[in-house]
């Protein structure tokens, strides 16, 4: 059985990933969220702790602070933590290496670094440097897998993540990014985020003709996305990823696309995240959305537009943003009421296929 376990973590990620076969569990934990995931992602630690659970994997899809937040500082206010056997999280210094790609000689990771309290960490990769810190102070700096590439495939006990992002392409812009010294002598400004869109408030279905222009944060472009096999049963992880980038991978591992149980949507939402082919190549009617309802999350063309192309589909959320939101009262009670609802904020244990169910009980792990 795969229990797939989704945290509320403020607008970011947090999964927890439990296999178990027989007597026999592994676990997976992806992205910790903002400030918002900081109990919950400490609780999880703690819990494996106190019951002795190794975790075999730690995956960080990529370093916005709302995918590393909540797990720094969570960790950090750790005396102790669970075994671990492995960190997955892309770095300059490790992109170079592995693509053997010539850089500047100096890295921010090579520079002796002190902590900065959190308050003090403005920018994306001052948090991941000093995540990087605590993980050599806390002697895990051997178990970190500093570059994760399009086509990589990680065995993590029985299940199997097939990576379909980030690609070489997205790796080389990011590991110029990364490296602050060569950033300061670009001419070029690199974004970091995509832009907040305001819309005027409508019916979701009046949002299906706007034109969709594809994400291009570099940090966002260097997610880790993947394919999850195990046994019958297919997953799809997406991160923050580009869906150019996803589509590109999923056809060098399925050339005629792939039936997923579920699909983790890429960037909580976002419409600039959006692409039919990429639903048409991972075909389910089933879909995670991680997000709190801010920063224009989920973007009410991505809504729109998802419900209009997969008619039959559940969105199960882990927050409850619906009120806040401000649908439309026609949308409430087309989408989000009565048992037929298509938006449904995660509550009880949903069972999804007789070897998948998707929780978000802490007392479950």
């Amino acid at each position: 059985m795969l229990k797939v376990f989704m945290f509320p973590a403020g607008k970011g990620d947090l999964f927890v990933l439990k296999c178990e076969e027989k007597d026999k569990e592994n676990y997976i934990l992806i992205d910790g969220g903002d400030k918002a995931g900081v109990k919950t992602y400490y609780a999880i630690l703690k819990r494996f702790l106190d019951n002795k659970k190794t975790i075999d994997a730690l995956i960080f899809t990529h370093i916005d602070d709302d995918h590393i937040c909540g797990a720094l500082i969570a960790m950090m206010a750790m005396k102790e933590l669970p075994e671990i056997k492995k960190i997955y999280i892309n770095t300059g210094r490790g992109i170079e290496k592995r693509l053997q790609i010539k850089a500047d000689n100096s890295f921010p990771e090579d520079l002796k670094r002190i902590y900065l309290h959190e308050s003090q960490m403005e920018h994306t990769v001052s948090k991941a440097l000093n995540l990087l810190q605590f993980l050599d102070n806390r002697g895990l700096t051997d178990k970190v897998e500093s570059c994760i590439c399009q086509g990589d495939k990680l065995e993590i006990g029985p299940m199997v993540l097939k990576i379909i992002s980030p690609g070489r392409e997205r790796l080389e812009k990011y590991m110029r990014f990364w490296n602050k010294e060569k950033r300061r002598l670009e001419d070029t400004v690199i974004e970091t985020h995509s832009a907040k869109q305001i819309l005027k408030k409508k019916k979701l279905s009046e949002y299906v003709k706007e034109q969709i222009i594809e994400d291009n944060s570099v940090t966002n472009g260097s997610s880790i996305a993947f394919i999850l096999e195990y046994g019958n049963s297919k997953a799809a992880f997406l991160g923050d990823a580009w869906p150019s980038e996803c589509i590109r991978g999923i056809q060098n591992w399925y050339s005629n696309g792939v039936d997923v149980d579920f699909i983790k949507i890429p960037h909580h939402g976002s419409a600039r995240n959006f692409s039919e082919l990429l639903y048409a190549l991972l075909r389910t009617d089933r879909v995670l959305l991680s997000t709190d309802g801010t920063c224009g999350h989920p973007s009410p063309i991505f809504l729109g537009k998802l419900l209009q192309y997969i008619p039959d589909i559940k969105i199960y959320c882990n927050a409850n943003w619906i009120d806040t939101y401000g649908l439309e009262e026609i949308d409430k009670e087309q989408y989000c009421s009565g048992a037929e609802s298509k938006i449904c904020i995660l509550k009880e244990t949903v069972i999804l296929t007789k070897s998948v169910m998707i929780s978000g009980k802490l007392n479950e792990i």
